[in-house]
């Protein structure tokens, strides 16, 4: 729970200052936007917490997340081809 908080928070601060230092406000529903953002934190801190689980050590959380979930997404994006 406090990493979803941060994150909140972190979301929080990057629309205020896109407003104050820019000028840019978002064009759309702020509730939306927050309710996908939290359905996006809470997916990737569930997916980060599940890799933690089955890794003993930090080395092996690495490649079990770069061989399981950044190699495919960089091949099913295209940017290789």
């Amino acid at each position: 729970m406090p990493f979803a908080v941060i994150s909140l928070v972190i979301v929080t601060l990057v629309l205020v200052s896109s407003w104050l230092l820019f000028g840019l406000w978002v064009k759309g529903s702020i509730l939306t936007l927050y309710v996908l953002s939290v359905l996006y934190l809470l997916t990737t801190l569930g997916l980060g917490l599940f890799v933690s689980t089955m890794a003993r050590t930090q080395q092996q959380a690495m490649m079990i997340t770069v061989f399981f979930f950044v190699f495919p997404m960089i091949m099913l994006s295209g940017f290789v081809f």
